[in-house]
């Protein structure tokens, strides 16, 4: 409130001040004052766009992030017309048509964009973006149309262990779940475009665009992909800046390590570690551990993370890596040291306190709210612990679990760290759950049927349109989940939150029973605490025990799915990335290659 008054108060005597004008209209917006706003907005109606246009820019995107798409549809037009010089206002227009998936309208923008000032890098990076983006689709498109025989599935594992693991069986997922393009994707227009790019844009940025080529010829495919893609590469070296080469070098080694050249790759993060800054050292460090253990050399990779956690000490990502390669391997109770070796170290970093959090679920869920509640001292404004703690009470076999305290969670999880694509996924699986049990349709009795198609329809037919609309503003990019769901480099928010509730409708319908009787426990715990025997029967569940498959209450909740003991991992919201991640051993190449890399983006 006094924050408020102070830019009142100063408006008073500069009525038109940019800076004071744009501040208070975020400060009405992160107020939830969506008037006022706009109210401070309308007094720029009468004064030359010259001298406004920031501030009307701000407007748009203040209108973009209500779901407002004509109304900032209209303003960016006029932006565009008025203002044709100023490259941001037609990237923000970009970005805008392209969160909303409009691509023929934001291509439009760029090229419109590109007539008026044809040296502005972001567009040019962002037209190639859309056009492969674009071109990609159409091939899958067509492929589908050809026939099944001629479209693309990603294999999830291995040839030799898809015959002998019945994912369907164990979480109703498909091993083939996601459709990629064809082999070979001629991808023309991106082509032109990074060639029109050479002509036209600032020699400092021509190194990119060559970075950007290269990286195009991989994922386009086909005969002499690689050979491109090196020849890219070199023209991208000899024009780049000399302290950024390296990460020329580590691109390399993946697209070598893609067509399983393991030597090339070594010898290329070697030149890398002889370029990068001592600043920059750890990534590349992280680069040569993630090689090792994509051949198998654990104990090289070990080595190689050692040494980093050494030269590299004040790096908090060294550490994590080590928590999670040993994750990755099955050895929880190593990661569970090494996280805990981790935070006497780096103490105020959520991701290891929320790794912490996660793994503790081997050690049950009264340890798990234990870390959980340090973690909260420690770093009361992480995200990520934040949503671990949502995690623990959506956690169905746990006598923790409370949807409402979850919620609560999230969005505190949300609030604080909105990059975080994993707390929108448990969002969404949050409000799926609302979806079927928020009525007394299927919570009559333990014993009632569940009807499987009614409760896949109802997950299917919920509005989550005010989800998609908080997420695509926050615009995630990073979190496991994410990750997975994110099958393409250049999905959109939307189309990740697409992927995520089709798996998690999948999930949620196999383990129907599972959630019915948890929320069912949460219910009568809430309405019953008063007695002696629920409290001794709540402070009897809460053993350790409870997360190794002996005890007999967990039997019991598993009664429709026995076997699931053996596999069920319920400490996120998908059990099959659960199960995926800690046995990465088990998974086709590329799948390896996505949960060893797919974390790290080179970005030039």
């Amino acid at each position: 409130h006094q924050c408020r008054v102070i830019l009142h108060q100063g408006l008073k005597y500069c009525n038109f001040a940019e800076q004071l004008l744009t501040k208070a209209i975020k400060h009405e917006e992160r107020m939830g004052n969506l008037q006022g706003a706009r109210a401070l907005l309308a007094r720029l109606r009468n004064q030359s766009v010259d001298k406004t246009w920031r501030t009307v820019l701000e407007g748009a995107l203040l209108e973009a992030r209500a779901g407002n798409i004509v109304v900032a549809r209209k303003v960016f037009k006029y932006l565009m017309r008025h203002v044709q010089w100023f490259g941001p206002i037609y990237y923000e227009a970009t970005k805008f048509e392209e969160k909303n998936e409009e691509f023929d309208r934001a291509i439009a923008i760029v090229e419109r964009g590109l007539k008026e000032i044809s040296r502005y890098g972001p567009l040019w990076f962002n037209a190639f973006r859309l056009y492969e983006k674009t071109e990609l689709e159409a091939a899958v498109r067509e492929a589908e149309r050809i026939g099944a025989d001629k479209s693309r599935k990603v294999t999830l594992l291995r040839e030799d262990v898809d015959s002998k693991v019945d994912l369907e069986a164990m979480f109703g997922v498909r091993g083939d779940e996601f459709q990629i393009p064809p082999l070979f994707c001629e991808l023309l227009r991106t082509r032109g475009a990074l060639q029109r790019a050479m002509n036209c844009i600032s020699k400092e940025l021509v190194w990119k665009v060559h970075f950007e080529a290269a990286q195009v010829a991989e994922r386009g495919g086909g005969p002499g992909a690689l050979d491109r893609a090196r020849h890219a590469y070199v023209q991208s070296i000899l024009r780049c800046p000399v302290n950024l080469r390296w990460k020329i070098w580590l691109a390399g080694a993946r697209a070598e390590l893609a067509h399983n050249h393991i030597e090339k790759a070594r010898q290329l993060l070697d030149r890398a570690l002889v370029d990068v800054p001592v600043k920059s050292r750890a990534q590349v460090l992280l680069e040569c551990s993630r090689l090792e253990e994509y051949t198998g050399d654990i104990d090289a990779a070990r080595s190689t993370l050692a040494q980093a956690r050494r030269d590299t000490r004040s790096e908090w990502k060294v550490f994590l890596e080590s928590v999670m390669l040993e994750v990755r391997n099955g050895r929880a109770e190593d990661a569970i040291r090494a996280a805990e070796d981790a935070l006497a170290i780096h103490s105020g970093t959520g991701r290891l306190w929320a790794v912490l959090v996660q793994l503790k679920h081997l050690h049950g869920p009264d340890a798990q709210r234990l870390v959980f509640r340090e973690a909260l001292k420690q770093v009361p404004k992480s995200g990520e612990v934040w949503c671990e703690g949502s995690r623990i009470h959506m956690h169905p076999l746990s006598p923790h679990m409370d949807l409402g305290t979850a919620q609560r969670y999230l969005q505190f999880a949300i609030q604080f760290t909105p990059q975080f694509g994993d707390s929108f996924i448990e969002l969404l699986r949050l409000q799926l759950l609302f979806a079927n049990f928020s009525t007394n349709q299927f919570l009559a009795s333990q014993e009632a049927e569940i009807d499987e198609a009614a409760f896949r329809e109802n997950m299917l037919a919920y509005d989550t349109s005010e989800l998609e609309l908080k997420c695509v503003n926050a615009d995630p990019n990073y979190g496991a989940l994410w990750f997975h769901c994110k099958r393409g480099p250049f999905d959109t928010a939307r189309q990740v939150l697409r992927t995520a509730k089709n798996l998690l409708v999948t999930e949620l319908t196999k383990f129907r029973y599972v959630y019915r009787d948890g929320i069912l426990d949460s219910l009568h715990r809430k309405h019953d605490c008063r007695g002696t025997a629920s409290r001794q029967r709540t402070k009897a569940r809460t053993t350790p025990a409870l997360a190794s498959g002996e005890n007999s209450w967990l039997t019991e909740r598993l009664r429709h799915n026995p076997r699931a003991k053996q596999y069920a991992n319920f400490s996120t919201g998908l059990l099959s990335v659960n199960w995926l991640g800690s046995n990465v051993n088990l998974l086709a190449d590329s799948e390896r290659r996505k949960f060893l890399f797919g974390s790290d983006q080179i970005v030039p």
